[in-house]
């Protein structure tokens, strides 16, 4: 397409993201700067992709970040680093341990596991903790978890050897840490694309022609907006008929290729017209109550003229002039 006319094509949204593709190759920086809705962007993006303007580049990683539980560890500290500030102090017993450090039972014994395997406590009669060597140089630096914790949020494929360790240690716990799926997209210009940026958008005064414009005439020395016939739309899937209509338009096709014409009539009909006129034998399981609703109020319906009456019962009893036998039955019509 002339750049031009591709030009005068773009939607508002695309016209209002494309300026910005000088300067911003990430999809949040061109959210944030468009003051679009999220939506509006990916498809102005899309649509753009689709006029061969951009690529698009769509990246999903697994980031890990806070959990609710990390989101308070990061401010008041891991439970095991405070279970160790207070038994440094003295050898306390666990219910002092748990009281001075603010700690919940379940978390009480998350840090005497922890630690125990770390060889930082030694645990004496009457319940009471002691502080190692090794518990004490834990509490003079970070730990791998903690240094962990402080670079969230990070890439799962990206993590070193330490970083590997201290995630399988902190996933075993309770949400501490996530793992979350994103999707990242970039933008690149096409070379059609970097033209493009270097024009001026053309001035667009009409978007949607309207009913009020054709009868005014103020369509008149307007500029409106190109549209792209060719361009991708969403498929439209409408809604499906019941599967009863289905099952009746179906049965009804039937009896019409068989020669039967359609007819309409009221919401009730006497058995002559729904059941006799029909060819339907007199002890047709349809004519059963079980399967037919009869009214009471009036009893019997109107016959119609009394020749085409005669007619239906001949045919019924011999064929009348069909040269068909019939069902060679008497019938009572009323």
């Amino acid at each position: 397409m002339d750049p031009d006319k591709l030009l005068k094509s773009l939607n508002p949204s695309e016209r209002r993201v494309l300026p910005l593709l000088k300067q911003y190759s990430d999809f949040e920086s061109i959210l944030k700067k468009a003051n679009l809705k999220e939506v509006e962007v990916h498809r102005a993006l899309q649509w753009l992709e689709n006029k061969e303007i951009i690529k698009l580049k769509k990246d999903i990683k697994e980031i890990i970040s806070l959990d609710h539980n990390g989101q308070v560890y990061a401010k008041i500290g891991l439970p095991e680093r405070r279970f160790l500030e207070v038994v440094s102090e003295e050898s306390p017993n666990l219910l002092e341990i748990q009281d001075k450090a603010k700690l919940s039972y379940e978390e009480v014994n998350v840090c005497i596991g922890a630690l125990k395997q770390k060889e930082a406590i030694t645990i004496l009669s009457g319940m009471r903790i002691r502080i190692t060597e090794k518990g004490k140089k834990l509490l003079a630096k970070d730990t791998l978890e903690e240094q962990f914790l402080k670079k969230l949020p990070l890439e799962l494929d990206k993590l070193s050897t330490e970083g590997k360790y201290a995630f399988t240690e902190l996933k075993k716990r309770k949400a501490i840490i996530k793992v979350e799926l994103i999707k990242e997209i970039s933008v690149s210009l096409t070379p059609l694309g970097k033209s493009l940026v270097k024009r001026k958008l053309p001035t667009i005064s009409v978007e949607t022609l309207t009913p009020e414009m054709l009868r005014k005439g103020t369509w008149r020395g307007k500029e409106f907006r190109r549209y792209d016939v060719k361009i991708n739309v969403p498929k439209v899937y409408p809604a499906k008929q019941h599967i009863t209509t289905q099952a009746i338009d179906y049965i009804k096709r039937i009896w019409l290729d068989l020669g039967f014409k359609e007819m309409t009539g009221p919401l009730i009909a006497t058995s002559f017209w729904n059941f006799d006129a029909l060819f339907t034998a007199q002890d047709h399981p349809a004519r059963d109550l079980q399967d037919s609703f009869y009214i009471k109020d009036p009893e019997y319906g109107k016959l119609p003229d009394k020749e085409l009456v005669e007619k239906v019962k001949k045919t019924h009893e011999n064929g009348w002039t069909t040269k068909s036998t019939g069902w060679q039955e008497h019938i009572q019509l009323f």
